[in-house]
């Protein structure tokens, strides 16, 4: 008898055995009909419970499923199968005759087996992909009853995080963990079960696994691939870095460098290569081909570069790293001509300049002609109007003293996300591309948040992507002349800086193409017409079908990421921050258009700044009062670093001038206002995350700190849609009692019934309605007769 007979004899004597025991490796003696009737008769002689069980998981897991069947009844007609022995013959009844006979068996477990544990969670499993919600209910069963082991813990996690109850999931989880050390990959496994989580939510839940122990190759891969798509590759290379294991490593960067060349990134195949190298991983010799690989697409790409240029300030620096990174990283031919303008001296630019990032100079390129003219003009007297009427200047330098053939210029709050080169194709025939806002025009007037006459303020096309080839010149020509005109906010004359021009510059000439491509300049002004629909893989689609090629984050932009309005692009804009801050950047920056939009998302700044104390110049007493309310302590006079300037709206450039050089640009708040009239109170609370942060604010006063809400409608989501700065206090769970809400996850919370509710030990609640509020008020009074009940919109804010 040979050593797996032997071993296979072994295990049906032994009086318990581990499910781990039938690996692969017996499967070669579901076929010798021998050793089965020897085993057959050892059994027949010295009977051992499960015994005839062992061998029925041997031939079901070889096929033989009826021969399987017959041997596990007769260890039930014995009485001698164990809990875990009579789950596995469910399961396989299951697979067989379906969910009615596996109920059956069920049943026959329930009363055979007093002590038994994960029955119903073991059925639950295999209704989890076609009833999900019959699945959960099983396996909640078991949960409620205690009759879960550890490891089935991590399936009942599962099934939580497939119906979308995360926090719960990742309770289960924990509790798991806790009973099991050795256990592992129950958070990567519910981030897999989970039908729409974030991204981003889906690594932590990686990293958490990877905090708590060891995981598999498979889950490194899919990690690799997600910080990859999420965080780019530089982080990926980062991470790999750090592995101690060579042979892990040396698979992982295999994998990636694979990836690198079938995109034909040859930039990130030699980086990954170098890191390679300095960690001592030799990939030449374990991937084949890889120097003719390579060698072969910089054959083909020899004689082609792709040019784009941007304008900066020098304190912008960081705008242009990223946007070189992100050009580079879909396609290594890429070059950034940078136009620093004005000169600083606080220029870096020197040492990051290479082969496909390069700078220069608006005192080089002003020298005479039109060029000399902007600057005579505007230069020491309105800087942003000379970098706008800049671009044509730039473009033009570039297609005559750079023999560039074609350009595009490109501002430096752009981000690209897919594959680019087909815009260079688009000018082939044609002399200039220009980019439709895409701004709200299918039904003038209907949306309030975009309004339809910024198509004729700002012009029909962005000034911030605009394509060029050599035959534009003409073209650039007339645009700086245009400029040289009028390059100011100039609304009641029709006039919006760089921008307006093009509307003319399209009709004037035959060889101007307009963009169609939505998945292009995607931007917060261009929502509506160009709806974001998230695929089933996670990707987003611009109206079901155009990749996003590459992002516009404007100023506006960050708050709507921020709150969620714009929720479809939440990933592309974390990911943009992320390779921000990896160039230096501390902090956003931005305007908004609306009083109250901007004075949220200037608390959120500062706080994420840790900045508690400013100036305000003017001594503004509605924002200083709004100000000191939300913590931060407001100054007259200017002697503080950071600085908020309030002034009337267009007259930013003016307001500005007022301070003399006393503060640096980037430490400057502005705020725009539409006339210098007081503002009413009602204005700064008017918003559901205001009125919530007002009532915190109050309670936090009062020395409360767990926190309920009560209700889980559409309001709450608009509520809890800010960053949240809640100290020392902690909001501990949302009321509803609807039942199909229980259990589910809002916001980060989970829903529970006003009963449940009860053992959450809150000491406050706060009503969320702004249409039933009275009735929800008096629900939460009725059900909570010994808290505080807080209203947002009621005159009585409290009971």
């Amino acid at each position: 008898m040979d050593k797996l007979q032997q071993r296979f004899m072994e295990i049906l004597r032994e009086d318990a055995v581990d499910p781990a025991e039938f690996p692969s490796h017996f499967l070669p003696l579901a076929e010798n009909k021998a050793f089965l009737e020897a085993c057959f008769q050892a059994l027949e002689t010295a009977p051992v419970a499960d015994g005839f069980s062992r061998t029925a998981l041997l031939l079901f897991d070889a096929g033989q499923k009826e021969d399987a069947r017959e041997l596990w009844k007769r260890d039930i007609a014995s009485g001698s199968i164990s809990w875990w022995q009579h789950n596995r013959y469910l399961v396989a009844v299951f697979e067989m005759d379906g969910y009615e006979a596996a109920a059956a068996v069920l049943e026959q477990i329930e009363q055979s087996h007093p002590d038994r544990k994960n029955s119903r969670t073991a059925l639950g499993m295999m209704l989890l992909r076609t009833n999900p919600q019959q699945a959960e209910k099983l396996m909640k069963q078991d949960a409620a009853a205690g009759r879960l082991t550890a490891g089935f813990k991590l399936n009942y996690a599962c099934a939580l995080s497939a119906a979308e109850r995360m926090a719960e999931a990742i309770r289960t989880v924990e509790e798991a963990y806790a009973e099991r050390q050795s256990l592992n990959e129950g958070f990567i496994r519910i981030a897999r079960a989970a039908p729409q989580i974030m991204p981003r939510v889906a690594l932590d839940l990686f990293r958490r696994d990877m905090e708590h122990g060891p995981i598999s190759l498979g889950a490194d891969e899919e990690y690799i691939h997600r910080l990859r798509t999420l965080e780019g590759i530089e982080s990926a290379i980062e991470w790999m870095e750090q592995i101690e294991n060579k042979d892990r490593a040396q698979h992982l960067y295999l994998l990636v460098l694979n990836w690198a060349l079938r995109q034909g990134y040859l930039f990130y195949a030699d980086r990954l290569q170098q890191s390679a190298t300095h960690t001592a991983i030799d990939l030449k010799e374990n991937y084949n081909g890889i120097s003719q690989v390579m060698e072969s697409i910089r054959h083909e790409r020899s004689q082609q570069q792709y040019h784009f240029c941007t304008i900066i300030t020098p304190n912008y620096l960081c705008y242009a790293l990223a946007l070189h990174e992100s050009l580079i990283e879909h396609n290594d031919c890429a070059v950034l001509h940078v136009l620093l303008c004005p000169n600083g001296t606080e220029d870096q630019s020197r040492k990051y300049a290479s082969d496909s990032l390069r700078f220069y100079y608006s005192d080089d390129l002003c020298t005479e002609g039109t060029a000399k003219a902007l600057s005579d003009k505007y230069h020491g007297k309105y800087e942003d109007g000379f970098r706008w009427a800049m671009k044509s200047v730039m473009l033009t330098y570039l297609l005559t003293k750079e023999d560039c053939d074609k350009v595009f210029f490109v501002d430096c709050d752009i981000f690209f996300f897919d594959d680019y080169t087909f815009l260079f194709d688009e000018l082939d025939d044609c002399a200039m591309i220009v980019s439709p806002h895409w701004k709200p025009y299918s039904e003038p007037g209907k949306d309030k948040t975009f309004i339809y006459e910024e198509l004729f303020y700002n012009g029909m096309f962005n000034a911030g992507f605009v394509g060029v080839s050599q035959n534009g010149l003409d073209h650039l020509d007339w645009w700086a002349r245009a400029c040289l005109f009028n390059c100011y906010k100039d609304i009641t004359n029709g006039f919006f800086v760089d921008q307006t021009h093009l509307t003319v510059l399209q009709a004037h000439f035959d060889d101007v193409k307009i963009l169609k491509h939505r998945g292009c300049n995607v931007a917060h002004w261009n929502e509506l017409e160009s709806p974001r629909i998230r695929q089933e893989d996670g990707t987003v689609l611009i109206q079901g079908k155009y990749p996003i090629v590459f992002c516009h984050f404007a100023l506006l932009c960050p708050d709507r990421y921020i709150n969620g309005a714009d929720k479809h692009l939440h990933v592309y804009f974390w990911k943009y921050v992320h390779c921000l801050k990896k160039h230096g950047l501390t902090r956003l920056r931005a305007l908004f258009t609306q009083l109250d939009s901007q004075l949220s998302a200037l608390i959120w700044m500062l706080k994420e700044s840790g900045i508690n104390e400013v100036s305000l110049p003017g001594n503004d007493e509605d924002v200083s009062a709004w100000l000191e309310r939300k913590g931060i302590t407001a100054h007259a006079e200017t002697k503080f670093k950071t600085v908020v300037l309030v002034c009337e709206r267009g007259s930013a450039a003016e307001a500005e001038s007022t301070l003399n050089g006393t503060v640096e640009k980037e430490d400057l708040f502005i705020i725009e206002r539409e006339s210098t009239e007081p503002i009413e109170e009602e204005v700064f609370v008017a918003s559901a995350p205001q009125r919530f942060m007002q009532a915190l604010s109050e309670l936090q006063a009062e020395g409360r700190k767990r926190i309920m809400i009560y209700g889980g409608g559409m309001h709450t989501p608009k509520m809890l849609s800010r960053p949240l700065d809640l100290a020392d206090m902690q909001l501990v769970g949302v009321v509803d009692d609807a039942p199909e809400k229980n259990g589910l996850w809002l916001c980060g919370l989970t829903v529970v019934s006003a009963e449940e509710a009860k053992q959450l030990d809150a000491d406050a609640v706060i009503v969320s309605s702004d249409t039933i509020e009275d009735i929800l008020f008096e629900q939460a009074c009725a059900t909570f007769p010994e808290l505080p009940v807080y209203r947002l919109y009621g005159e009585d804010r409290d009971a």
